[in-house]
């Protein structure tokens, strides 16, 4: 009974108007049609293929894009939207396939070229904003041949030099995440006597270029 009343609503989905379909924003369905006028924004508030389903749609001409989330049994669907009151975007989650939503499939992109233009330039910046992070992460990464400070510890605290080695400390869990700043050893060599030494990589500061000098004077006294 369960699958013929999914095949009827799927049916009834695909021989439904086509004025509507051409504009297909989010898709939402209810019980009753009084629920559907009660939310906020909902139009073409719509009969589905039974006395118990009612369908309406909401975000008209909002929607920039979509995409599905695998799960390890199910997956979710959402739809990335404009909001013209904040002048952003969010995600909705409209559909799953956790439970019975089989109306809110039918929901699709419909923004005009204006309203995806202003998307594609909120990608951009985020691009951008993920670019300047990485570049950061990596002028502070103490990786091999950068100038760093000792900031932690007892025995090498304040000194200065320069990375000549960098790998995973030996005294970890052969388990452990060895990506981590926390299980790795630098070796360094301090600028103004010569002397080598290793301190954990998160005991360390990257020094930048134009601090080298300052440091090194520093370090000298």
């Amino acid at each position: 009974m369960l699958i013929k009343y999914l095949i009827v609503e799927l049916v009834a989905g695909t021989l439904a108007s086509k004025n509507w379909r051409d504009e297909m924003p989010i898709v939402n369905f209810t019980r009753t049609k009084e629920e559907a006028q009660s939310v906020k924004g909902a139009t073409n508030i719509r009969q589905g293929s039974s006395d118990d389903i009612w369908l309406y749609d909401t975000h008209t001409g909002l929607c920039v894009a979509q995409r599905e989330m695998n799960g390890y049994n199910d997956s979710d669907f959402y739809m990335t939207v404009y909001e013209p009151e904040t002048d952003s975007f969010k995600e909705i989650c409209f559909a799953t396939t956790r439970a019975w939503s089989y109306p809110c499939f039918a929901s699709k992109v419909d923004a005009p070229p204006e309203i995806m233009q202003k998307y594609e330039q909120h990608l951009r910046e985020i691009q951008e904003q993920k670019c300047r992070l990485i570049e950061k992460q990596l002028a502070d990464d103490p990786s091999k041949d950068k100038m760093v400070e000792v900031i932690r510890g007892r025995k090498h605290k304040g000194k200065v030099g320069l990375v000549f080695w960098r790998g995973v400390n030996k005294f970890k869990s052969r388990y452990c995440d060895k990506n981590l700043l926390s299980n790795q050893v630098v070796g360094i060599e301090q600028v103004n006597t010569g002397q080598r030494f290793f301190v954990p990589a998160d005991y360390v500061k990257v020094i930048r270029n134009c601090q080298w000098f300052d440091y090194i004077n520093k370090s000298e006294r």
